[in-house]
Order: structure tokens, then sequence, then C-alpha cells
């Protein structure tokens, strides 16, 4: 039984880009274009499993981008993409580069794989760092031109994906394990258009609305220094906890009555309807049950068959117990 969630918000992010127009024949025969993919994570809901450190598939990408101009690669954005929803944490992320020299990315992008891995030992399985080359010269473009970021907007994308923040900011200092505030680099890509922009949608979760405040300002102040816009959406509010509530109660005993065993209360980081109808109506009583859900927000999401039973039984039970109240 859930009795408490975070409220929350998305933000749309918009960075401007430059780009210039190339053709083949405008580039030596010993450019080459890379895609490079980070595959492999388990992905996950971004409020439920942000506390399991599971790794970000987009900023992963932005790490080993940042390791290729450390190490002085010479390269070239043309795309960037990654994850599907803002509130499920990304298992995979993609880009594709225009390089000159490839002598080294090899080996950096070996390197990273195996140092990414150690650092997530234990939480994640296997991520895997991929690189598709592709000898320029033999590319088939279909267009006559193709838009390449200019290093400048190449440099900003990647600055700004390991500038911002994701995960967890801050744990409850009530309720020990309880993620107060986070959010979730859940969505980026580049819209190549009239007006270029790197696009970032994030989900920003906290129990407390003056924290939520405080964590949309820093994005806003992050994303100035980087000449972006953002948009705040989908604002909805948290559920505070209720110490003395009736309802609660009398859930926990008929459930204890019915299967011989005490109700699992818990308070969570993700956002529930039930937030929204105690802000609207003045001293409602709420608790939120269902059945087992498991990787939710991801590709192994998947429901507990026979939990869809024991739900539908303890619910008719309440409803009885509540009419004779």
């Amino acid at each position: 039984m859930v009795v408490s969630c975070a409220g929350g918000n998305r933000l749309d992010i918009e960075i401007p880009v430059d780009t210039l127009e190339y053709s083949k024949e405008d580039l030596s025969l010993d450019y080459e274009i890379i895609d490079i993919s980070i595959e492999g994570l388990k992905g996950g809901h971004s409020g439920i499993e942000i506390d399991k450190g599971l790794a970000n598939a987009n900023k992963i990408l932005g790490k080993l981008l940042k390791e290729f101009n450390e190490n002085d690669v010479d390269f070239n954005l043309i795309d960037i993409s990654g994850g599907n929803l803002d509130n499920a944490i990304p298992n995979s992320s993609f880009s594709t580069i225009l390089i000159h020299d490839i002598n080294k990315i090899k080996d950096i992008a070996k390197e990273f794989e195996i140092k990414v891995n150690e650092e997530f030992k234990g939480i994640e399985d296997k991520i895997e760092v991929n690189l598709d080359f592709k000898e320029f010269s033999k590319i088939n473009i279909s267009d006559d031109k193709f838009a390449v970021l200019l290093k400048d907007s190449t440099d900003k994308i990647i600055d700004f994906i390991n500038t911002v923040p994701n995960g967890i900011i801050k744990m409850s200092e009530n309720i020990e394990g309880l993620v107060e505030t986070s959010l979730n680099l859940g969505i980026m890509s580049l819209k190549m258009d009239r007006l270029n922009n790197f696009n970032v949608t994030m989900s920003i979760r906290s129990s407390l609305n003056a924290e939520k405040e405080k964590l949309n300002r820093e994005i806003k102040s992050i994303t100035k220094r980087f000449l972006g816009t953002v948009k705040i959406r989908g604002d909805y509010p948290g559920w505070e906890f209720k110490e003395d509530s009736p309802l609660q109660k009398l859930v926990c005993d008929v459930y204890e009555n019915q299967y011989n065993k005490p109700m699992i209360v818990e308070i969570i980081h993700a956002g529930l309807e039930c937030g929204i109808f105690v802000n609207k109506i003045d001293n409602l009583d709420a608790i939120s049950i269902g059945p087992t859900l498991l990787d939710v927000h991801s590709y192994n999401e998947k429901m507990s068959i026979s939990s869809v039973f024991r739900t539908y039984n303890l619910l008719l039970a309440i409803l009885e117990k509540l009419s004779k109240v």
C-alpha cells in the first residue's frame, strides 16, 4: 500500500547549434563516418528505480565523447539521440560522427567500455560500446548535401550532457532510504531544420515543492550558460503522508485478516494520481494499491498475474468493510 508520493514536472530544453553543409566532393577520401552506440543497459522507471544507481545511456555517451575530446580526437557530430520517455532511464543512445584520424578512437572506446563496466559492476549486466566504421568515399548519400555540426557546437552538446546533473540529488532527512529529489536525462535528439537545436527532455521529481523549484532554477541557469531555453510542463503535485489515516488502518486490518501477514506500507518517489486528488479535495483520505509490477518503463516490464487476483479479492473485502462503516 502506497500512502505518499513525489511531485514533479518535465523540462523541455533547446540549445541552438550551428552546422555546415558538406558533400563528398568537399572532403578528402580519408574521412570516415562512425556510428557509435551505447547499448545493453537495463533502463527502468526514473522514480521507482532511481535509487538503484542504474546507468543512464545518454550520460554514458556524453562521457565517451568527452573522452574523445580529452584525448585530442578531432571529430564533428552529425547526429546524436537517446531515450524514448522522459520518465524512463534510457538504456541505449546513439551518435554519428565525422572523423579524420581514427587511429586513437578504437583504443579509447575499448578502454572506456572496460572502465564504465567496472564503474557499474553489480548494477548493470554488460554495457556495450559499439563502433561501426564507414569509409566516407563509399557512403551512399541520397542528398546532394548533408549537415555536420561545427566543432564549437559539437563541444557545446558534449559539455551540456556532462554538466547537467542526473539521478539522485537529495535523500530525505526524515525518512530513511527515501529519495527526496531527483532528475532524469530521459530524451535527447538533434533537430535539424530551419532552426537547428539540440533537444533534451528531463523529468524532475521531489517530495518537497521548494526543492523541485530549486532544481528547476538550477537547470535553467545551466541551460542559459549554453544559450539555450527551458520550458516547464506537466507539473503535478506531491502527495503528503497522512499520519492519522482511518483508511490506512482499515486496509491494513483487512489485508492482515485476509492473508495472515502485515501489509507493507510505502512512500514512493514516483508520481501517483492520488497526489492530484488530495490536492483538489479537502480532507481526502487516500491510499494506492495494485498488482505487482516489475521493471516498469523498460523493455522488460511485466506484471504478476496472480497478484491481480489477490488485489481484486482485497479490493472486494475493503469495499465490504467500508460499506459497514
